[in-house]
């Protein structure tokens, strides 16, 4: 549901933004945010983009991340 609006922000955002999984930028945003819905659209970039370069970095801790959100 997310994956989607997160992409079209870290496409503007983030170099190497492509070679992302965005079910692990989802993941790190949900670790702050138990829902999405309630961020407004300046909290939800920040967190997006938060959660990218915290996905880049570690991309095996995202994966761990993801799966335990389902994801």
């Amino acid at each position: 549901m997310y994956r989607e609006r997160i992409q079209k922000l870290l496409t503007f955002s983030i170099s190497g933004a492509a070679d992302l999984d965005l079910r692990h930028v989802e993941a790190y945003m949900r670790l702050e945010n138990s829902t999405l819905d309630g961020l407004s659209e300046y909290a939800f970039r920040q967190e997006c983009v938060i959660a990218a370069y915290a996905a880049k970095m570690d991309p095996d801790s995202a994966e761990r991340l993801a799966r335990s959100f389902g994801l």
